[in-house]
């Protein structure tokens, strides 16, 4: 008596693999009233380098907590005399203030005098404390010193441009960055209305103007100083445009006249 002869097939995928037994013939065969057949799934491989990338990133995450520790440590007893709750605000302030222990809704200043609201208006960004810790000669709250400091700890930046030592010039360069604002305004709009180079732009946002005189310089270099027309772009706002590139704050729905934005923009 001959054996019947069965078969397997697979069709093995990258993140899958088929099967089915069969007889000579292709006819699928059973077992326990079962056609035997069928595909298991499985996440698909990865290469090494993102694994790795992912592994450099906790590493550099991890050394960043340290950083701060260590300065956290160094502050802690001039600190501690001016407020004894500063590291634990700051602790808990991935926490909604009704789950927070020492903290309710101010994290940085909790003062009677002087709290988180007075210091976002006063330094407005980072970078206005630190421009004022280095130009104002006059005794600071160390907490603000801290804040700074903490900040440069854990944004180090690095020193991986590819330039000559003798060409450090280059990085200020504003070539290329306008070119790709000119890309992308031309993805949006199919013809611009202006038509100014980019060291125009660059001396008007390094020349140290507020936000209204750069706006009306803004216009003079693309509009001849009057106010860009609505109807120049079906996918973007010139005016609200300026207006960010100024140093003013916009609507994403304003800026690019799409009512759907308007569930993205942060409510006050």
């Amino acid at each position: 008596m001959t054996k019947e002869k069965i078969f397997l097939g697979l069709d093995i995928g990258t993140n899958s693999v088929g099967w089915a037994v069969t007889d000579e013939n292709y006819n699928l065969r059973k077992f326990n009233n079962n056609l035997m057949w069928g595909v298991s799934l499985f996440d698909e491989a990865e290469q090494s380098a993102k694994r790795r990338s992912f592994r450099s990133a906790r590493r550099r995450l991890g050394r960043r907590k340290q950083r701060i520790s260590l300065l956290q440590d160094f502050f802690a007893k001039e600190i501690i005399k001016k407020d004894e709750n500063f590291f634990l605000r700051l602790k808990e302030s991935a926490l909604l203030p009704e789950d927070s222990e020492h903290r309710t809704k101010n994290i940085y200043f909790d003062d009677a005098d002087f709290t988180d609201k007075d210091y976002f208006k006063k330094y407005p960004t980072i970078h206005h404390l630190i421009s004022e810790l280095i130009n104002d000669p006059r005794e600071h709250d160390v907490r603000l010193i801290y804040i700074a400091c903490a900040y440069i700890l854990a944004h180090r930046g690095h020193f991986l441009y590819a330039i000559d030592k003798d060409n450090a010039d280059k990085i200020k360069d504003f070539t290329v960055l306008y070119d790709e604002f000119i890309d992308s305004l031309t993805n949006l709009c199919e013809e611009l209305p202006f038509d100014s180079s980019g060291s125009e732009l660059s001396e008007i946002l390094r020349s140290g103007k507020s936000t209204t005189e750069k706006k009306k310089s803004l216009k003079e270099i693309w509009f001849g100083g009057k106010a860009p027309k609505k109807d120049l772009c079906d996918s973007l706002n010139f005016d609200s445009l300026i207006s960010l590139i100024g140093g003013g704050k916009v609507k994403l729905s304003d800026l690019f006249l799409n009512d759907e934005y308007t569930e993205l923009e942060k409510t006050p």
